[in-house]
């Protein structure tokens, strides 16, 4: 099957300004980031302690570069056909679809590449840009790996770092995975842990153990087909366990099913007690003294409230949330952090992941905002959502509905729902469903329209902003801007209807006016942008530190109703 239509942006590549206008940055400023800026002055760099006390460099760009970096690895994103033995940095999978690959195993082989991400140099960057099925010219694959690589590496901190791996490893899993089903055996990757299990007798292609040291050999063939791929094993992280042992894949345990290890709940348990009986300064203190810092020199340490919420929350995804252990923990927490509020399941099984596109990058931030207030609060616990913004960075509905149609030509998996604003006549009757409130356009791929909230009119033409009350808009920020609607203007003079301000552009299709709102008397703006109206929302700036998302409560319905019908069909 050849490559669907929405991977050709990234095909043949020739130039340096192909490169700029795919990723819709002047030339000069990539340059200026590449070759003005030094090494130093393009990341910041810090090392974090491992759990074995093993350090690990974090390189991390500045946030004009790391913008760039972001586009370009959501486009390498489409060009990737993930394997069925790869769950790293995959939407849908996770360390807990890794380990369960690899439940109910006599024999369960880890191991380790050494130096995952600096052993992928600048050299094999440009060599994958070069070749199929990307196939740029030598000038626009040198510029997209200079984009990608610092210090000759692939940085550990970058947003392209995580696809161009898994690209990079493309033979890699290929040869591994045939390897494996030569040996009767399976098979998985996440990131640079490698893991081979078996029912039967380990063959002794992939590793050998000495059952009186247990020391662990590697076999020739596995050997050669990690080292003719660019890669080293790690020696002193291999081990080969067999059901009588505890094995443990990507943290987890798998010898029955895939659970937490019992000196994790045991941890929580004892920090959750000294919580309790000597309060949360000295708990505080025990999860220091055991946890010394491992986190960026420039971010303080969390509070302990946050961190226990994500440590019982962690035993709750992997163990269920109904399960006992979990709800014992989740009720102890309760009673020290009265805030606190468990996930509840709303159906008997797995939250289905949805990717989700809008018609705009602020769409995106209001709807992160969204689905966390309901989360928090107990509501809708069975969606996750990988929120992406449209390939083509102009937005609107057109643009959009051109990408839902190219989506469904291939199944998606996880599945695609696009939400469209009711604003464009011409894009409606395409994107709606008959006789139900999504239509399914096949391949897994979804749209509907934004539901109209019970604060607004039925069939008024709605955007994302609108789902929120007047009240809301109408808020002042310190320096006097807020959000205004379109019909608050004089369609015709651009006057506003009340007020002493008048809109420059009175004849635009918005519905919302995006910071072009200016006062009569002091020629000043006035208006609030929809950008920062999103950031100050999800931020909880003033004067949105109390926000009501209960306009966006059918959104999320929708979205409940298209997981069941993927459930029951």
């Amino acid at each position: 099957m050849s490559p669907p239509a929405v991977f050709a942006p990234l095909s043949g590549l020739q130039t340096k300004q192909d490169v700029a206008a795919l990723l819709n940055v002047p030339l000069f400023r990539i340059a200026y980031l590449l070759y003005t800026l030094s090494p130093q002055r393009r990341f910041k760099t810090f090392a974090l302690r491992g759990k074995a006390g093993r350090e690990r460099t974090i390189e991390v760009p500045i946030k004009p570069l790391k913008m760039i970096q972001a586009r370009l690895a959501s486009i390498l994103a489409t060009s990737y056909r993930v394997p069925h033995n790869v769950h790293g940095y995959v939407p849908g999978r996770s360390i807990v679809t890794n380990a369960r690959i690899h439940t109910r195993q006599e024999w369960v082989l880890r191991l380790d590449l050494e130096s995952f991400f600096p052993s992928i140099n600048f050299g094999r960057v440009r060599g994958l840009f070069v070749a199929a099925p990307f196939s740029c010219s030598p000038t626009a694959a040198t510029l997209l790996a200079q984009i990608c690589t610092h210090n000759n590496h692939l940085p550990q901190g970058a947003p392209t770092s995580p696809i161009l791996s898994n690209l990079i490893c493309r033979r890699l899993d290929r040869e591994l995975g045939r390897l494996a089903r030569s040996e009767r055996c399976y098979y998985t990757r996440y990131c640079d842990d490698l893991v081979f299990s078996t029912n039967g007798r380990f063959p002794r292609s992939l590793a050998t153990r000495d059952e009186d040291t247990s020391a662990v050999h590697i076999g020739d063939p596995l050997r050669a087909v990690i080292e003719s791929n660019g890669f080293t094993i790690n020696e002193s992280k291999t081990f080969l366990r067999k059901r009588t042992q505890r094995q443990m894949v990507t943290g987890l345990v798998t010898n029955a099913f895939v659970n937490v290890p019992r000196d994790y709940i045991r941890s929580i348990h004892g920090l959750l007690d000294i919580w309790r009986r000597h309060g949360e300064r000295a708990a505080t203190e025990r999860l220091l003294h055991h946890r010394p810092k491992n986190r960026p020199p420039f971010k303080d340490a969390p509070a302990l409230p946050l961190v226990m919420r994500g440590k019982v929350q962690y035993v709750g995804a992997i163990k269920g949330w109904n399960n006992p252990v979990y709800l014992a923990l989740a009720s102890e927490l309760r009673r020290l952090d009265p805030s606190y509020v468990r996930t509840m399941r709303v159906l008997d099984s797995p939250p289905t992941l949805f990717r989700v596109f809008a018609e705009g990058p602020t769409d995106l931030i209001h709807l992160e905002a969204a689905i966390k207030h309901f989360q928090q609060n107990g509501e809708f616990s069975d969606l996750d959502l990988h929120l992406e913004r449209p390939t083509d960075q102009r937005g609107g509905g057109t643009e959009l509905l051109t990408q839902c149609k190219l989506f469904a030509r291939y199944r998606q998996k996880p599945p695609a729902v696009f939400i469209f604003d009711s604003d464009e006549q011409k894009v409606m009757p395409e994107v709606v469903g008959v006789g139900a409130s999504f239509k399914p356009w096949g391949n897994n791929v979804f749209s509907f329209v934004i539901p109209t909230p019970a604060h607004r009119a039925a069939h008024q033409p709605l955007c994302i902003e609108l789902l929120y009350t007047d009240e809301l808009l109408e808020r002042r920020d310190g320096q006097g801007r807020r959000i205004y609607r379109r019909d608050e203007f004089d369609p015709e003079t651009g006057f506003h209807l009340t007020e002493t301000v008048s809109n420059s552009r009175p004849k635009a299709e918005s519905l919302v006016r995006d910071d072009d709102v200016f006062d009569w008397t002091t020629k000043g703006k006035v208006s609030l942008s929809k950008k920062g109206f999103a950031e100050a929302i999800a931020a909880r700036k003033s004067p949105y530190e109390t926000v009501a998302f209960e306009g966006f409560r059918r959104v999320f319905e929708v979205l409940r109703e298209i997981r069941v019908r993927l459930l029951t069909t």
